[in-house]
């Protein structure tokens, strides 16, 4: 892509080019009259590097059917000559920044080195110096091709600079790739693409600017495809191969299209060009990329639409969120044509329908063809290109954010411009976003909006970054596609800030207590009442957001965030959404990022962009920010518009930048408010008693699939309602589903969770009490007060991203904290914990008990629980009394609940510390994985102070723990859910009917995945859950042949299932030989924990097995080198599932399930599958669609440390006898 001043002769009908004598002849070019061009290209992966092409000073007005806005500009004056940079070599045609336009009235402003600094961007993709614009998969890297001048901050001697990424994030400058050396480049190597062949090729076309500066596309190819970093290339002996056709402009043909199969053994490449004023798509033909044929005809043309440069053209499924390749033509597809206009420097596409057999593509609706109606971008992005990441399936946008300042201050900081990549998603509509959103909601009467703010802070600022959009076909609306970030950028998330209950006055403004606010991820969604919307009969029909600005007040509008501002707003830029309404009743919604006023300098370009945004009936409004120092990128409606700002404050930089929340709309009284689980996190403890019937109902809000399971919670005769995936068809994003169950025969201390792809790292989960009937006496006397502790190891990224670690084979490595009730540790040790964090404080009064049930819900650390100065009197695990005995501190392992009873019985002359700490580590690395809390007497003199109480100085001594956890008996004498006591049922005189040897190894690569095993088998969940794929006779969704001891055999990914035995008493001996600590549960019963030792075990370990008293629960430890041997009775007819409870050796396989069949079931055993059961799989047909409502929108699983905002679901407990 460049952009040259027109010759003086009228190139449209020129001859064709004709090499000079001294250049050796190409067979390569077969030209004929230009007639035309083609449409679908194929490739995995292509280059997009970026010219740096700015705003035209004289852009033509032109028709927009879209509310595309034209930018506004501040007053402007011409520069002076003297204060102008260099010249970039104007005798080349390159125009980039002499159109641009600086806006103001006064000098050059003053840039102090500092300032300039502060611009360069933290984790968008820049070079390592000087000016860049341009992607390919290779062997497990993402390659960035990007157009560099390796002298000069400003356009000129253009090669392809090279970078790498194995996550889009993290970048590795390698050498330069190409530069300008031969005839048929030597005034620059510019704009190309990528295409992978299916014998492993790499073919590399790109536009070559001539020594004679005419445009020609030439070939290019790695020399050596073994080299996962493809350091060298090779140009082709005999470019260039294709060179302007007659009737084209020697300086209007450029920037080759990833090639696509044409299933005739050719291979189409489209080229942008145009004839007079229409802006054409011209397709060559191959099949050997050294020779190409012009094929008849254009692809596309659009009149008055003038030079395209950068064409993208590429398929989108209609049904599926999946990614094309290039090649993909077919019935549920769509093709994507866009072009760059050279005219004014803008990005538009077009969806419509590709003929493979006429090379032609037509738009779906000609009055939003390219170049009139959408656009990629109706901010500061250019030239664009995509390419098909086969390793996650998706399609991913990089573009080039330009600069708006002048050269000379380029020249000054010493680089220019970012690359943007992004990622066509579809329909991500967010309600609320874990971690980050903030949530506005607009009510009327007048117009109130009740507004959740959350912010995540985006750090390393060591490592420059490029964000990649992904892109989809929006299937809601069906006009446009959906850009967002990819899910990578989530491994940037830091500390979480969110607000609630901020009242906000008609044209208030509200500052937001954000520690570093030059680096955000931020979101917001905002809820009109419709009660607000019709109490308006009309409001700013010719509204668009150049002609207003944030500082225009409406009926509806303007109401957002300002970003990079200054505590005085003397800078700030508004991001807002502004409604429109029409006297037929009809609304138009805009996004507007308004720069007027962020910055005091006069010297650059400042303006109101923005565009419409398409809202369908019932959807909330939603915005997600990324603001990274001069960048701020905003995403309306799960990114149905995007609009791109380059901002260059002068006060706003450093600890001086600020956020705000704004609300201009005239009348409009603004509420914010937090939005979790039932309005907290973690989620609502759920109270129940014991043998009444509970119904939950779950509305998913996340954007992705959701089950809640109810570890400890047996589900008596009722496998059904379990939540995990062998034996429930998954909540899709946006429907509601209801469990109903009885907690039969139960009390004790539970908790809930979401099931399903390490969810539970993300929150979702509360505290489940199972309380007794009054008729049973507790053995103890009642307690004064209740109180659930929440513990648990907790990552600042994302579950998402630490899925995308697991899937590519790497450790999660140590937690970044621990959470107690959901927020982070108080500040006991001012270098280890900084200001401002929130911490749970617990308050109680002297002299009274309380029963404290403590949780473990982390990810896979074991935790040590303890009081400062307070015994901890051990009643209860999971559902059995246990005799009471007292700790000092207890160790809590992941997925384990106890109750302990605690006295303050302390003189109150400080509050006290409660703490969970990390266990089986390096104390001195993992400091931080600590979690604080604060035990608050009524009559406390005085804050927590002094070091923490001590955990168990055992480092060398192992068998401290397994001691500490063979102590915990239950207690015989004690009645639990039934009058009956406790150890009435002698276990230890049953004989044994089955042992089951269950051996973990740690991960090992199966197939070229990293799996984790039981008995040599890494579990896969069966796409129809078991239970019903036995009820309708689904055959082969299943294997009976789970080994009762470990396989001698390599692993295998299989579905085995435990084909269990009704009313078999069996052993399970839980044989550890990962190197981690580990949990292990079992759904549908309580077992009994008979012993644990460090070894292999042997039938003669049965001697040790305690026979009368041990503890009943559902999970267990097991340590390092060592076994856990449990005992069980099988009364409960149903699909179990077993598993570790660590999460990640759980994601990666470590599972499997017990089918119990009752071979004489009359339905007293086992419940029928419930008249809401859900469908999937085989049974998939069975399902109806389920009318989602308007309020259910979806939100992205993200997340944080500190203060996690999670909506899961709705829990509505309704309790009956």
């Amino acid at each position: 892509m460049n952009s040259h001043s027109s010759p003086p002769e009228d190139l449209e009908r020129s001859a064709a080019y004709t090499r000079l004598p001294d250049h050796p002849p190409s067979p390569a070019d077969h030209r004929r009259p230009f007639k035309g061009l083609a449409g679908i290209f194929v490739s995995m992966l292509l280059m997009s590097s970026l010219v740096a092409l700015i705003l035209n000073q004289d852009p033509r007005p032109r028709s927009n059917v879209n509310g595309d806005q034209r930018e506004s500009t501040s007053p402007s004056m011409p520069v002076p000559e003297s204060l102008m940079p260099p010249s970039r070599g104007v005798a080349q045609g390159v125009s980039e920044k002499a159109v641009r336009e600086f806006s103001g009235s006064g000098p050059v402003f003053p840039w102090t080195n500092a300032m300039l600094a502060w611009q360069r961007t933290s984790y968008h993709f820049q070079p390592e110096k000087n000016w860049m614009n341009g992607p390919l998969h290779h062997m497990g890297w993402y390659h960035l091709f990007y157009q560099y001048n390796p002298d000069s901050a400003i356009w000129g001697n253009i090669t392809w600079g090279h970078a790498v990424s194995r996550d889009l994030i993290h970048w590795l400058y390698l050498p330069i790739a190409m530069v300008p050396d031969h005839w048929f480049d030597l005034n620059g190597v510019w704009t190309g693409s990528a295409t992978l062949l299916p014998d492993g090729q790499i073919i590399m076309l790109y536009t070559g600017d001539t020594d004679n500066a005419v445009q020609v596309q030439n070939l290019a190819y790695p020399a050596n495809l073994s080299d996962p970093l493809l350091l060298d290339w090779v140009k082709y002996e005999q470019n260039p191969v294709i060179v302007p056709p007659p009737g084209i402009g020697l300086t209007y043909f450029r920037d080759p299209s990833t090639a696509w199969y044409a299933q005739d053994g050719t291979w189409r490449v489209a080229i942008g060009s145009k004839v007079n004023k229409t802006g054409i798509a011209l397709v060559y033909q191959t099949t050997n990329f050294t020779s190409f044929e012009l094929m008849d005809g254009v692809m596309h043309a659009v009149p008055g639409t003038g030079m395209w440069e950068c064409i993208d053209f590429y398929p989108v499924s209609t049904n599926s969120t999946v990614g094309l390749n290039s090649s993909v033509i077919g019935p549920d597809v769509k093709h994507v044509l866009k072009a760059s206009l050279d005219d004014d420097k803008k990005d538009f596409y077009a969806l419509g329908t590709y003929d493979l057999s006429n090379n032609t593509w037509t738009p779906d609706d000609p009055e939003m063809d390219v170049g009139i109606g959408l656009r990629m971008d109706y901010g500061k992005f250019y030239a664009s290109k995509t390419f098909y990441d086969p390793t996650k399936q998706r399609r991913i946008l990089w573009g080039w954010i330009g600069e708006t300042d002048n050269e000379g201050d380029d020249l000054l900081k010493g680089w220019a411009c970012v690359q943007f990549p992004k990622f066509r998603k579809i329909p991500y509509h967010h309600n609320v976003w874990l971690f980050w959103f903030p949530t506005v909601k607009l009510i009327h009467h007048p117009l109130t909006m009740s507004v959740s703010l959350s912010f995540i802070d985006c750090i390393d600022v060591r490592l420059l970054k490029a964000i990649p959009r992904s892109i989809e076909f929006d299937m809601k609306t069906g006009t446009n596609v959906l850009q967002w970030p990819v899910e990578e950028v989530e491994e940037l998330r830091l500390n979480a800030t969110e607000y609630q209950g901020v009242e906000l006055e008609p044209g208030s403004v509200v500052p937001l207590n954000i520690t570093s606010a030059t680096q955000l991820d931020i979101g917001a969604t905002f809820e009109v009442d419709e009660a607000a919307l019709e109490g308006t009969f009309e409001a700013d029909v010719g509204y668009n957001c150049s002609t207003a600005g944030a500082s225009v007040r409406g009926a509806l509008g303007p109401f957002g965030l300002l970003v990079i501002a200054d505590d005085s707003l003397s800078e700030f830029t508004a991001i807002y959404f502004y409604i429109a309404k029409d006297t037929d009743g009809s609304y138009t919604t805009f996004l507007c990022s308004d720069e007027i006023r962020s910055s005091n300098a006069n010297d650059i370009n400042k303006r109101i962009y923005g565009g419409s945004v398409p809202v369908l009936d019932g959807e909330t409004l939603s915005m997600r920010l990324l603001v990274d120092h001069s960048i701020v990128e905003s995403f309306a409606q799960g990114g149905r518009t995007v609009v791109t700002s380059r901002i260059y404050p002068t006060k706003a930089i450093y600890g001086a930048a600020r956020a705000f929340l704004f609300n201009n709309a005239t009348g409009a009284n603004v509420t914010a408010s937090v939005i979790a689980v039932n309005g907290t996190f973690p989620g609502p403890t759920l109270n129940v008693t014991t043998n009444y019937n509970v119904v939950v109902n779950v509305m998913n809000k996340l954007d992705e699939d959701l089950l809640i399971t109810w570890p400890g919670v047996q589900m008596r005769r009722n496998s059904w309602e379990d939540g995990v995936l062998g034996t429930n068809c998954p909540i899709p994003a946006g429907w509601n589903w209801t469990y109903q169950f009885q907690v039969k025969d139960q009390i004790g201390s539970f908790f809930y969770f979401p099931s399903l792809n390490l969810q539970r790292a993300g929150g979702g989960f509360g505290s489940f009490i199972i309380t007794n009937r009054d008729i049973i006496p507790l053995p103890f006397k009642t307690p004064d007060g209740d109180i659930v502790i929440i513990i648990g190891d907790w990552y600042i990224r994302s579950h998402k991203a630490l899925r995308l670690a697991l899937d590519a084979g790497n450790d999660l490595g140590m937690p970044d904290g621990v959470l107690i009730n959901g927020k982070g540790p108080y500040q006991y040790n001012t270098t280890l914990v900084p200001d401002g964090i929130d911490y749970e404080t617990i308050n109680v009064d002297p002299g009274k008990t309380y029963r404290i049930r403590v949780h473990n819900v982390g990810v896979s650390t074991a935790l040590n629980f303890r009081i400062q100065n307070h015994n901890l009197l051990l009643a209860e695990t999971e559902g059995c009394y246990t005799m009471q005995q007292n700790y000092t501190s207890l160790d809590i392992y992941v997925g384990q609940s106890y109750s302990f009873l605690v006295t303050m019985d302390q003189n109150a002359s400080s509050d006290y510390y409660i703490v969970a700490s990390a266990r089986f580590v390096n104390q001195s690395i993992w400091q931080n994985v600590t979690g604080v809390a604060i035990l608050h007497y009524s009559n406390s003199q005085g804050k927590a102070a002094g070091p923490l109480p001590d955990p168990p100085n055992d480092v060398y001594d192992k068998s401290y723990a397994m001691n500490q956890a063979m102590s915990i008996r239950q207690n015989g004498s004690a009645s639990g859910a039934r009058p009956n006591p406790q150890g009435s049922f002698h276990y230890g005189s049953i004989n044994i009917t089955d042992t089951y040897i269950l051996s973990s190894m740690p991960p090992v690569v199966i197939n070229g995945t990293t799996r984790t095993t039981l008995n040599g088998i890494s579990f896969v969940n069966p796409d129809t859950p078991i239970g019903l794929a036995d009820q309708y006779k689904v055959q082969g969704a299943y294997k009976l042949d789970f080994p009762s001891a470990p396989l001698t055999g390599p692993p295998r990914i299989d579905r085995s299932v435990i084909n269990a035995t009704y009313k078999g008493f069996i052993e399970v001996v839980l044989q550890n030989n990962d190197t981690v600590v580990q949990s292990f549960h079992m759904n549908g019963y309580g077992f009994f924990v008979v012993g644990m030792a460090y070894g292999n075990w042997t039938e003669s370990s049965r001697n040790s097995y305690d026979k009368w008293d041990a503890i009943i629960r559902s999970t267990t430890q097991v340590f390092p080198g060592a076994w856990t041997a449990v005992l069980v009775s099988l009364d409960n007819v149903g699909v179990w599932n077993l598993r570790t409870e660590n999460l990640d050796r759980w994601y990666l396989g470590q599972e499997t399930y017990m089918r119990i069949v009752n071979p004489q079931d009359d339905n007293t055993t086992a419940l029928p599958a419930p008249g809401n059961a859900l469908y999937c799989g085989a049974l998939a047909y069975l399902q109806t669609p389920q009318k989602t409502p308007s309020s259910a929108s979806t939100i992205s699983g993200q997340h944080r440390l500190y203060l996690l905002l999670l909506v899961l679901f709705s829990a509505a407990i309704s309790v009956l006898r």
